[in-house]
């Protein structure tokens, strides 16, 4: 199929290559690129020849046989409702996907015309020039806090749809809580850790906002025999500052700094979202809780940490139960439900 694009003497893979960047940054071949993404996108295959005279020659004369017998056809004809994966490429398919797609906020965002369907106007010319598809997708936040999509020159969303989304990338809307205006220019970039290699079949994620807690952490996680893949979430400016001790004493960890933000909860969401914890069995969350207004902060730590890893017996019957029972989703330590 791609040969027959390159002999078709429409194509010009030479000049598609130099005038989209992200061909290359992608590692595709050029004809390829256009067959699956470019021509859906609205991209011409050549300085002679625009991607409205290209399709209108396909559909005529079927130059590009995508499929056996199948005739690539223009992106607004495609069937949005067809999730067959081995159909031709459909990009308003995908984007209705993602459920991010508000067709009134579109219209009234971009001022599309009343005789125009946003969402063909939107797959057509939107994507390619960086429009959002509703108040739920920022483009600007997501580019700023992936700079490989950036330098890539890809588009936000056309990024998110064919990649993105399946390689768990956060994605930020366009109005947020006042406390959470800002922060996504100091997240760390949860991504990159998704290439690491999943060691272990258990992952413990530990929350540090008191330091001087670590030290009786790691005595607990003595207790997990069976082995571990740790991830470590530190506060700016608060406990960071022990990130390479804790490198030290567990030289496979991941560790990530966040701003000081939604407690433990915001950083694990943060890892969940990234798919950082997917192909694990199970995952122990703990944090370094202390409860300074309770004059018995730490005797409660302590309880809910003996709870769950007060002995390696304890933790071997956990996780066995666990195992065993696939009706069990959750084990906390008794009487702190």
């Amino acid at each position: 199929k791609i040969s027959n694009l390159k002999n078709s003497g429409y194509f010009d893979a030479e000049w598609y290559s130099e005038n989209y960047e992200d061909v290359k940054q992608l590692g595709m071949d050029a004809a390829e690129h256009f067959i699956w993404i470019g021509s859906a996108i609205g991209r011409h295959p050549s300085p002679t020849m625009t991607n409205a005279e290209y399709n209108s020659i396909v559909n005529q004369e079927g130059v590009v046989d995508v499929h056996a017998n199948e005739k690539l056809v223009e992106p607004q004809k495609l069937n949005t409702n067809n999730s067959d994966d081995n159909d031709i490429f459909d990009l308003g398919r995908l984007v209705l996907e993602t459920r991010l797609f508000d067709p009134e906020w579109y219209t009234q965002k971009y001022q599309i015309s009343s005789d125009q369907d946003p969402l063909d106007h939107f797959v057509n010319v939107g994507i390619s020039l960086g429009f959002d598809p509703s108040e739920s997708f920022s483009s600007e936040k997501y580019l700023m806090r992936y700079g490989d999509v950036a330098n890539a020159g890809m588009t936000a969303f056309h990024h998110y749809i064919t990649s993105g989304r399946a390689e768990y990338r956060a994605i930020f809307a366009h109005q947020s809580l006042t406390d959470y205006d800002g922060i996504e220019e100091s997240l760390p970039d949860t991504f990159f850790i998704r290439q690491r290699k999943i060691l272990h079949k258990v992952a413990v994620v530990v929350h540090v906002f008191y330091p001087e807690i670590w030290d009786e952490v790691t005595n607990y996680l003595e207790n997990i025999e069976e082995g571990f893949d740790l991830y470590v979430s530190l506060i700016q400016g608060k406990s960071d500052h022990i990130e390479q001790y804790i490198k030290h004493r567990y030289p496979e960890s991941h560790v990530l700094v966040f701003p000081n933000h939604g407690r433990d909860v915001f950083p694990f969401t943060e890892f969940l979202k990234a798919g950082v914890l997917d192909g694990y069995q199970l995952v122990c969350k703990i944090h370094t809780k202390r409860s300074l207004h309770r004059v018995d902060g730490d005797a409660w730590r302590r309880q809910l940490y003996d709870g769950l890893l007060g002995s390696a017996q304890l933790v071997s019957n956990i996780c066995n139960h666990m195992r065993r029972d696939p009706d069990v989703g959750m084990v906390v330590p008794d009487g702190y439900i």
